[in-house]
Formats: structure tokens, sequence, C-alpha cells
């Protein structure tokens, strides 16, 4: 079977929703302003807007990496992945959670994409009929990781010995290590509960092989600080509006 990667597809798809969530940051009515970037460095970087304060005086600028649920559109996931570690020419690699490269300040989760009409692929913006746009505090997310515990590693051998740790950054690459070693390159997925909240998860068929934690989205906006959600529709009229959103 020929292994799959989606980077070329999900990048399109990308920049058809960007053009989309352009149109909620234009009418959020925010203070500041807010620039969708386009250069390559900073993307890589982890950094798909910047948002600059209003205020004249003591002004703040940070950075925000827009990532979207496109393969599940038409359906409403109560968890997002974060990425662990992936491969790349046969060597791991830092996935995007924990990698120091990247200046993230805030990452925009975007979830709950649905389509007009019953359209199940996405060709252009207007096709979108609404979105879930979770904000979520990048150094927040990963305090709450470490205080968050494995209580229950799934019956997996080689688990059993992070019993009762903590999701720090070490506890992590580890996880991911133990889980890749014991896969030996499978084509197949694999998911182990972690905690009630939170699984860990291998995706084989893809070439790049990710390994995620995969954390509930309500579980993030109660313990994770500075974190909100928010919901929008587009209207016939073809304006989005906000229908909906939580703390």
């Amino acid at each position: 079977m020929v292994q799959e990667s989606n980077f070329n597809h999900d990048l399109k798809q990308e920049q058809i929703l960007g053009r989309y969530l352009d149109k909620i940051y234009e009418t959020s009515g925010m203070e500041g302003a807010l620039r969708r970037v386009t250069s390559l460095d900073l993307q890589n970087a982890g950094v798909d807007l910047v948002y600059s304060s209003a205020s004249n005086n003591n002004g703040f600028t940070y950075n925000i990496d827009e990532k979207a649920q496109l393969t599940y559109l038409n359906k409403s996931l109560p968890t997002f992945a974060f990425e662990l570690s992936y491969m790349l020419n046969g060597k791991q690699k830092k996935g995007w959670l924990f990698d120091a490269t990247k200046t993230t300040y805030y990452y925009f989760l975007v979830t709950s994409i649905f389509l007009k009409n019953g359209l199940t692929k996405l060709s252009h913006e207007s096709e979108i009929s609404g979105c879930t746009l979770t904000k979520v505090h990048r150094s927040n997310l990963q305090s709450m990781l470490c205080n968050s515990k494995i209580t229950n590693p799934d019956s997996e051998g080689f688990l059993n010995e992070f019993e009762g740790r903590v999701l720090t950054e070490l506890t992590c690459e580890e996880l991911s290590e133990k889980l890749r070693a014991s896969e030996k390159g499978s084509t197949n997925s694999k998911s182990i509960k972690l905690n009630n909240y939170i699984k860990l998860f291998y995706t084989g068929w893809l070439a790049e092989k990710p390994i995620n934690l995969v954390v509930n989205l309500n579980y993030i906006l109660h313990n994770s600080r500075n974190s909100s959600q928010k919901r929008y529709k587009t209207a016939e009229s073809g304006e989005i509006e906000l229908f909906g959103e939580s703390k």
C-alpha cells in the first residue's frame, strides 16, 4: 500500500479556510490589528497571524498558529490532536507542540467545520456554513499538561512505567519514542488512553507517521488559562455571524 502524505492537499485546504477565517476576523470587532503572514520562514516558525494591540503606549504583539480539523469536515469532534513527533526522511522529528523553534503564542483551533448543501469536499470559502474557533494559550496548555497525570495506560505493558507521571515535555518525548518503537513502522493506527481526557495516538497510514496527544477541548477550556471558544455561522446574506461562545 502506498503511504499518503497530505501536505499539498492540506495546504490548499488551509488557504481556502484562511480566507473564510479572515472574514471572521474582519467582523469580530476586536481592538488592534490582525495580519496574516506570507513569509515561509514565519509560517515554519508556527506563525499564521500576527496580532498587534491598538494601544500606542505599552503596545504588544503576539503570534498565532491556526490549526484546523480539515480532515473531519461536517463533524463535531470533542477533541483536538497536538503533534508530539513525526517522521521525515527516516528520522524522528519533534512535533509542533513542544518544538522550541516555534514562536507561537496562541493556537487558534478550528473545529466543527461544516459545509453547505451536503457538500463533502471544500473548494471555495463560500461553501463553508460555519465553524468553531478555540483560542488556546500555548504556554498555559503546556502547563496544564504538566499537571495532567497518566492514570490509565490502557493495559499497554510498555506504558506501565509511566503510571502516575504527568505529561511534561520529557514524558511526552518518552511516550512517543516507546509507542513508535512498539509499532515498528506499522501502517495501522493505534490509540492509547492516558486518562479520561487525553489519549496518545499513532497514525501509521500517513507517510509522516505522526504521534499526537489527543485532548478533550472542554478539558482545555476548563483547565488551561486564557482559553476561549466561539462558534460562527454563515448567514443567508453571506455575512458571518457569532452565534455562541464559552469562557
